[in-house]
């Protein structure tokens, strides 16, 4: 399963525990991110209370083939539910690192576009 979160939907998976009704594991994907999970059955540490392995990585969205490096042991398919909640919107990407953001005082610069404008007639 793959969930995304964009600057006009930024999204909160949570698994929440069926049994108990309680959240057993949230996590809010970044704004430009998608969410990859995939649930091995039998594979988690405790057969009773979490017999399964959920794997999951964060990725950029569109990405279709990586290596999901985190995993958690849950409960069964019987005994879980993922619930989608969107945060408010829009929220903003986090800056890049190692990118600066330009920041000009329009005194210094002119009127916008000045040093740019020509007519149709101009070479």
């Amino acid at each position: 399963m793959t969930y995304y979160s964009t600057e006009f939907q930024p999204t909160t998976i949570t698994l929440v525990d069926t049994r108990t009704e309680e959240p057993f594991f949230s996590i809010e994907i970044p704004v430009g991110k998608q969410l990859t999970l995939q649930f091995d059955e039998g594979r988690g540490h405790d057969p009773l209370t979490t017999p399964d392995l959920m794997r999951y990585s964060f990725f950029e969205i569109g990405t279709t083939v990586g290596r999901l490096r985190e995993a958690l042991s849950v409960p069964n398919a019987f005994s879980r539910r993922l619930d989608v909640s969107y945060r408010e919107a829009p929220e903003r990407p986090p800056p890049r690192p190692g990118k600066e953001v330009r920041v000009e005082d329009l005194a210094d610069v002119g009127p916008f576009g000045a040093e740019r404008s020509k007519t149709i007639y101009d070479d």
